[in-house]
C-alpha cells in the first residue's frame, strides 16, 4: 500500500475509481487545477510515494531529483514511447521508481469515426458526414467509455506494481 498517492492535476478518473484509490494507498490527494511549473508539481507531490499525472504537466528529472519518497508514476494518458512520455523515465527507472502509462483505452472509437468519415470521402460526401448532434452523442458515449476504460487501466496498473512489491 501507498503511504500517500498524489493526482497533482486532474486525471480524468470516473468517480468510482476515485474512491477505489484509497484502497491502495493510506492518504489520497486529487488536486482539480493544472500546476503552473516544476516547483508547483514538486509542493503537489511533496513526501508522497506515488503520482498520479495526465498529459498536460511534466514530471522532469528535476522533479523527480526532488521527490525522493516517489516509488511510482502513473500516467493516466497514453504512453506511446519512452522518448515521447511527459515523464523522464529512464531517470526515474534509475532512481527505481516505476513509470507505468496506457495504452488503448480510447483507439476504437477513433478508428470508427475515421473509418465512417474515410467512406464518406470516397464515396464523395463532405465532411463531416455525421450531424452535429449525431457527432455529439457519438463523442460522449465514447468518451465516457474512454474514461472508464482508462481508469479501469490504471487502477489495474496500481495493483500490478503494489503485489509486484509484495512478492518481491
Amino acid at each position: 500500500m501507498f503511504r500517500k498517492l498524489t493526482a497533482i492535476e486532474p486525471v480524468s478518473l470516473v468517480p468510482w475509481a476515485e474512491k477505489e484509490l484509497s484502497k491502495y494507498a493510506q492518504e489520497v490527494v486529487l488536486l482539480e487545477d493544472i500546476p503552473a511549473d516544476n516547483a508547483e508539481i514538486i509542493r503537489r507531490i511533496g513526501d508522497s510515494d506515488a503520482a498520479l499525472l495526465s498529459y498536460t504537466s511534466r514530471i522532469d528529472k528535476e522533479v523527480i531529483a526532488a521527490c525522493p519518497n516517489l516509488r511510482y508514476i502513473g500516467m493516466c494518458c497514453s504512453l506511446y514511447s519512452e522518448e515521447s512520455a511527459n515523464v523522464d523515465i529512464a531517470f526515474a527507472r534509475q532512481q527505481g521508481i516505476c513509470v507505468k502509462g496506457i495504452r488503448d483505452y480510447g483507439d476504437r472509437g477513433v478508428v470508427e469515426y475515421v473509418l465512417h468519415e474515410l467512406t464518406g470521402l470516397l464515396h464523395g460526401f463532405e465532411l463531416p458526414r455525421l450531424p452535429r448532434v449525431v457527432c455529439r452523442n457519438v463523442s460522449a458515449g465514447r468518451t465516457r467509455q474512454a474514461f472508464e476504460l482508462l481508469s479501469e487501466k490504471v487502477l489495474d496498473n496500481i495493483r500490478t506494481f503494489l503485489q509486484e512489491q509484495e512478492m518481491g
